[in-house]
């Protein structure tokens, strides 16, 4: 039986992590909600007072947070920004499937947060990143657990 010797492995040259697929709009949606504690019965709460209207709009939320699922109606995007915390414009940009991956806005994978948000519990100070998809907030939480 042959076993690699501890020098073979000083002289392998390290490789990159595979790239993560880029971030869906769905995924979005979906992280920036779970960041602001809201289910989402409270969403579909939120977005129809109307008892008759609510369990279309649970069933809208759902459906927003599919795989393959987009808003087409800027109105929907703005409503559920009122709701809960994100950014209308990081989720077109997110949801354009015109736009290559590469002019994606950087967000976070832990919570969703983009360039554009301020670091948590502070009122100006900008997001600083701990990897390329991992801002120090979440970076700092993964490391307490």
């Amino acid at each position: 039986m042959f076993h690699a010797s501890a020098a073979s492995f000083a002289d392998a040259t390290p490789t990159d992590p595979p790239a993560m697929p880029p971030l869906k709009p769905w995924e979005y949606l979906r992280l920036r909600r779970l960041r602001s504690g809201k289910s989402v019965e409270q969403v579909a709460r939120e977005l129809y007072r109307s008892l008759s209207m609510r369990a279309g709009g649970m069933e809208l939320v759902r459906l927003l947070e599919t795989p393959g699922w987009r808003a087409k109606d800027g109105r929907t995007i703005a409503k559920l920004a009122a709701i809960f915390p994100f950014d209308p414009g990081v989720y077109r940009q997110l949801a354009d499937r015109d736009l290559p991956v590469e002019q994606h806005p950087p967000v976070c994978r832990g919570c969703g947060c983009s360039y554009w948000d301020r670091q948590r519990g502070a009122e100006t100070a900008r997001l600083e990143w701990a990897a390329s998809n991992l801002c120090s907030g979440c970076d700092a939480e993964a490391h307490a657990e």
